[in-house]
């Protein structure tokens, strides 16, 4: 089949504190993966905080590339792929992530990544962490370029491997031709130490003890109907 259509994958070194404890305990490269359906790179899928002063509270965010940066002179190295699809995996893998979008209940894979250097991913009821969406949806769009992991042992660091026949992009993140410095205020809000942790705690209770619950007693549910 003709391939009609792009997909445009990024790994980032970012410079948050997760970031730099991702890389140090895992002897990486990179820390951040996004994937991205237009050219000019305008808006990019991932899993990540929605908060920077929020590390825990997370799920499918849409970012900007200046999100990357931090406000800060801080050279930030990336690497973009540039993936051949044909029509129907363009739009199979889009509409895979407007799916997800449309679903609040999907979360950031908080035990995976606290459990990384133990676990090596943990797969978890409607979670990710960045690059097992990433490979998620890869694995939709061109599955034979899909590593042989499971996608919650999958690193940001693989891409570099599994893509590197296409690869448009290596260097700072700022030095790239399409980088707009476009102010993102809502990632970049402020909140108070209290809000922060009660509005964390709320999370966690919600997306990972009450749901977790709710979710098993459902399946609970469904092996008893069967």
């Amino acid at each position: 089949m003709k391939k009609e259509k792009y997909i445009y994958i990024m790994v980032s070194a970012t410079f948050t504190k997760v970031g730099k404890m991702v890389r140090f305990a895992t002897k990486s490269t990179y820390s951040h993966a996004s994937i991205s359906f237009s050219a000019n790179m305008d808006k990019l899928y991932s899993f990540g905080r929605f908060y920077h002063c929020m590390p825990f509270i997370g799920g499918l965010v849409s970012e900007t590339l200046n999100r990357f940066t931090l406000k800060s002179a801080k050279r930030v190295n990336i690497k973009i792929f540039k993936v051949p699809v044909t029509k129907e995996q363009f739009y199979a893998a889009y509409n895979r992530v407007q799916e997800i979008a449309a679903d609040d209940e999907y979360a950031y894979n908080l035990v995976s990544a606290a459990t990384f250097c133990v676990k090596h991913g943990v797969e978890r009821y409607k979670t990710y962490v960045c690059s097992e969406f990433v490979s998620h949806i890869l694995r939709i769009a061109r599955p034979d370029l899909a590593s042989d992991k499971p996608d919650c042992k999958v690193q940001p660091d693989d891409f570099t491997v599994l893509l590197k026949d296409y690869e448009i992009y290596d260097g700072a993140l700022a030095s790239y031709d399409k980088f707009i410095d476009i102010e993102n205020e809502e990632y970049f809000r402020k909140f108070s130490k209290f809000t922060q942790f009660m509005q964390t705690c709320g999370f966690i209770y919600r997306r990972y003890l009450h749901f977790v619950t709710d979710a098993s007693g459902e399946e609970m549910r469904r092996n008893k109907l069967e």
